[in-house]
Formats: structure tokens, sequence, C-alpha cells
């Protein structure tokens, strides 16, 4: 199944609320406080969950997840379909994109 991202649906709002149980008013309301918290964990615990020693997170450019939104979007449909479910990655990246503490 191919990736399906928040750009792809935000033009949609009947299937947008379908998928994440939210408006897009919701959701972007959400935006902001999810993002500081994903950083604030991941400044402290690697996606593998164990504790961060060295390297600090950063996004890459070809990461499956680039924006806020995108992250946001995943974990809220992930949720509810079984993550990993909408995104095409491998059982690897779909391991590391976990986010539990170990």
């Amino acid at each position: 199944m191919a990736s399906v991202r928040f750009t792809d649906v935000q033009a949609r709002p009947t299937e947008f609320l379908d998928l994440t149980s939210l408006t897009l008013d919701e959701f972007q309301l959400l935006v902001s406080p999810f993002e500081a918290a994903f950083q604030a964990h991941l400044a402290v615990w690697r996606l593998d969950g164990k504790p961060r020693t060295t390297h600090r997170f950063t996004v890459y450019k070809n990461c499956p997840l680039p924006t806020p939104e995108d992250r946001l979007f995943f974990i809220l449909t992930g949720l509810d379909q079984g993550i990993g479910h909408l995104a095409s990655i491998s059982p690897q990246k779909h391991e590391r994109l976990t986010f539990s503490k170990g």
C-alpha cells in the first residue's frame, strides 16, 4: 500500500475526519503541542527506546515523516489502523518509528 500523507487528505475534510476522528481545525491545534512533546521526547530517548547519550535527533531529507503534520497524522491514523499499516515501510523502519521507552 502506498504511503498516505497529511497533504494527501487535508483537502478532503470528510476523509480526514474518518481517518483521524478530528476536524482539520482540531488537528491544526494539536500540531504545535504534539511536535514540542515529540522533540522533547527525542531529546532524551532514541527511536529504539534507549536513552539518548550522544547525537541529537535530526529529521533528514529522506525522512518518511518529514513534517510535524505528517508525524501527527501517522500516529493518529496508525493508532486506529495499526502502526505501519498506512505507510509502506520495512519492518526495520517500522521498529524505529515505534516510539516506546525500552
